[in-house]
């Protein structure tokens, strides 16, 4: 069997490609990989590669990356079905991404509007020019992506016997707009030394309003009226990222460094008034103002001692650090006065540095075995209200095995070794005046680590019709989760015997053979389940929110010999509740779907219009109260009904 699949641009002919990204969606038996949660950069971030090589950048999803690839400039795309050096953590379904370093200036562009059932109107954009000159490549991206959405119900309140006590007319707009720059240069030297350098920028504005009017039981009418509560808050947000890479070849084999530098500049606010009829009031302020930073220097040697078999050795070091401050102010009448929350104003830092080493060895025609054993020092530093300095050394590493049972069906085994990634908001202490929860800073957090087992089975009945299976189990140490903390407050700890397992499947078909010419099946779903201790109860249950199943389908079928083609589009999940020490908040929120319309061919563009949840989407969220905790007896809930309507979309794309 062959290492890899080939899929010429003839392949995705039918489809009308404008960028790379739309090809790599229509590979057959392919999902992006688009957050993989590693610690920096590792043995290699998610499962694409562009001319054989990763890309230096974390911020950079693989979908926005090969947005800003041509179509035309696509050579072949290339499924490495056993791994590569360059991502050698990666032992699964590898898209290689190749393309013409001779072509000269291109790009594509695209321009659409949303059109919203409550009246809201937001655009789109984006701009993409990229090209060579001699030894030298370049893309200049520029994109403006805006999202809206207003949702209105009711929430019933009920006391401990579920009476119905309240009714609450709720009404939430959220607004975001990000602006985003992106600029990637590369050289390829005559001698065969490879750099690339990427910088990023971009504005991130996030607007939400929510009010909630609150009447007696007896109905939502003046007469009734008990209190007007009104929440505003919101983000402005500044990031940048720059990244880089220079590869050279070394004794015998390829000597690479990176190198990356992020830093995310954050302002948060919240206003809350809560107005009674009677005239009292309450209002409140909150603003937060934190600077995170992330740098990372990875060098890695890769070389090939004999045919098939790959040695790595790398090294990487991080300094990743958090600086947030926050005021916060009340005022029950007599004007607002300064509440202070212990720990919320932190400074955290942590210094990491990795070493690992990986050896790839084929074990005849049909079998091929790669594992990597690494150790990683870290050292955590929290200054301000709570200061505390620690650090520890952990293990991690991985075995992976792939075996071709047949030319058709390929069977892939893994086990990993894995430290989680803290979020340095953990460490500092927030409050959530419209939730009515506080949770306070652990400056004892350190990282989970877990054990994952998996095996995968591939199946391809013929080149564009692919089905994969995976199951998997994961268990868990110091399981970052909602812990009591000292004092009597709650906050994010460490926890003990966590475990999760689950099976995916994916699968792709092309229903030619069913009569249905030029059209083609997308089927996703998986299904996990987990199991922790209480640590407020003591009792097993689940992770808090956990996705217990996802399904997507989708259906295209481009009419032949026509410009002319059309989908549907169908998601949905379930997530399970989250707990807290005298909550249980739940949802579900609803499926979402779509169906287009495309055609090809409008003065060289092409024009799709997509029509969203057209009966609406509604999302329940309800809390349960108990008390004096969750081993108590049940105290009443809030049941909320929230609708948010569909909307149409028009875009116009096109390439030059």
């Amino acid at each position: 069997m062959s290492d890899r699949v080939s899929y010429a641009p003839t392949y995705f002919q039918q489809y009308n490609p404008l960028t790379a990204a739309d090809m790599v969606n229509q590979l057959p038996g392919f999902n992006l990989i688009e957050e993989s949660g590693d610690r920096g950069f590792g043995q290699g971030q998610g499962n694409l590669l562009i001319n054989g090589k990763r890309p230096s950048t974390k911020s950079n999803k693989p979908e926005e990356l090969l947005k800003r690839i041509a179509a035309e400039t696509v050579v072949r795309i290339e499924v490495l079905r056993e791994g590569s050096s360059e991502l050698s953590g990666q032992s699964g379904l590898i898209a290689n991404v190749i393309t013409d370093s001779e072509s000269s200036l291109s790009g594509s562009y695209l321009a659409g509007v949303y059109f919203h059932e409550e009246g809201m109107v937001r655009p789109e954009a984006r701009l993409s020019i990229g090209g060579n000159i001699d030894n030298f490549s370049y893309n200049v991206d520029l994109s403006l992506d805006v999202w809206k959405h207003e949702e209105s119900g009711k929430e019933n309140v009920r006391d401990a016997d579920f009476n119905l006590t309240q009714i609450r007319a709720e009404q939430r707009n959220v607004h975001n707009r990000t602006p985003k720059l992106n600029i990637n240069l590369g050289w390829n030297g005559d001698n065969g030394d490879v750099a690339n350098l990427s910088l990023q920028a971009f504005y991130f504005k996030h607007n939400f309003h929510e009010t909630s009017d609150q009447f007696m039981a007896q109905g939502m009418v003046t007469s009734n009226l008990l209190r007007m509560i009104e929440t505003r808050s919101g983000e402005d947000e500044y990031t940048y990222e720059i990244g880089g890479d220079y590869t050279t070849d070394f004794a015998g084999g390829s000597l690479k460094f990176i190198g990356l530098r992020r830093r995310e500049d954050s302002r948060f606010f919240t206003h809350y008034d809560d107005t009674a009829e009677d005239g009292s009031f309450f209002r409140y302020n909150s603003r937060r103002q934190p600077i995170e930073s992330e740098t990372i220097l990875r060098t890695l040697y890769t070389t090939e001692p004999t045919t098939g078999h790959v040695l790595e050795w790398a090294i990487e070091g991080a300094f990743n650090t958090l600086d947030t401050t926050a005021t916060f102010q009340e005022d029950t009448g007599s004007g607002f006065e300064d509440v202070l929350l212990s720990g919320s104003n932190t400074r955290v830092e942590e210094r990491r540095a990795e070493s690992s080493l990986l050896y790839v060895l084929p074990l005849g025609k049909k079998l091929r075995f790669q594992t990597s054993v690494a150790v990683e020092y870290s050292e955590l530093s929290v200054s301000g209200n709570n200061n505390n300095t620690r650090s520890y050394v952990r293990p991690k590493g991985f075995a992976a095995l792939t075996f071709d049972a047949t030319a058709e069906t390929q069977f892939r085994g893994r086990i990993d070794r894995k430290v989680g990634q803290l979020n340095f908001f953990d460490f500092a202490s927030r409050r959530d005046i419209s939730q009515g929860q506080t949770d306070s800073g652990n400056t004892e957090l350190v990282p989970e680590q877990l054990w994952r087992f998996e095996m995968t089975a591939e199946h391809r009945f013929s080149p564009k019709n692919v089905t994969t299976l995976t199951v998997y189990y994961e268990t868990f140490e110091d399981y970052n989760m909602l812990v009591p903390l000292a004092g009597g407050g709650q906050g994010i700890g460490n926890v003990d015997g966590a475990k999760n397992k689950g099976i995916t499947l994916t699968s792709t078909w092309m229903l030619d053979s069913l009569g249905v010419n030029g059209g083609k099946l997308d089927f996703a779903g998986t299904y996990q389940d987990s199991e922790i201790k209480d640590p407020f109860t003591g009792i097993f249950r689940h992770f808090d929110w956990q996705e217990q199943w996802q399904i997507e389908i989708t259906f295209r079928q481009d009419i032949q010999d026509t410009n002319w083609a059309w989908g549907l589009n169908y998601w949905d999940n379930t997530e399970l509740p989250g707990y807290r020490k005298d909550r249980v908040n739940k949802g579900p929120f609803g499926p979402t779907y779509f169906a287009y319309v495309e055609h090809k061919d409008v003065l060289g563009m092409t024009l799709t219009a997509k029509y969203y949840n057209a009966f609406g989407r509604t999302m329940q969220y309800n809390r349960e109260f108990f008390a004096p905790d969750r081993l108590g007896n049940f105290d009443g809930g809030e049941f909320r009904s929230l609708r948010r309507g569909g909307y149409f979309n028009i875009q116009l794309a096109g390439k030059f």
